[in-house]
C-alpha cells in the first residue's frame, strides 16, 4: 500500500487496485475509471506503429513514451 495515491488508486491503474481489492480489501482503495487521456492515445500510437512494422524508426519516442508511463 506504500504506492496508494491519494485518490486511492494504486498507480492511477484501475487494474492494479482492483488486484489489490481482490486480494486485500482496503476501503481507502478507489478505483480510477481509466488510464489519462493522454497516455492511452500515446500507448495507442505505439501499439499502431509497432503494428505497422516502422517502430524502429520511433525508438527514442517510443521509449519516452513508456518510460513516462511506467512512471506515471
Amino acid at each position: 500500500m506504500k504506492f496508494q495515491r491519494k485518490n486511492g488508486s494504486l498507480f492511477n491503474s484501475p487494474s492494479t487496485t482492483a488486484a489489490a481489492l481482490l486480494h486485500n480489501y482496503d476501503a481507502k482503495l478507489s478505483i480510477p475509471a481509466a488510464y489519462p487521456a493522454n497516455i492511452q492515445s500515446q500507448l495507442y500510437m505505439v501499439d499502431v506503429l509497432e503494428k505497422m512494422g516502422i517502430s524502429r524508426h520511433f525508438v527514442a519516442e517510443i521509449k519516452s513514451i513508456l518510460d513516462m508511463t511506467y512512471r506515471y
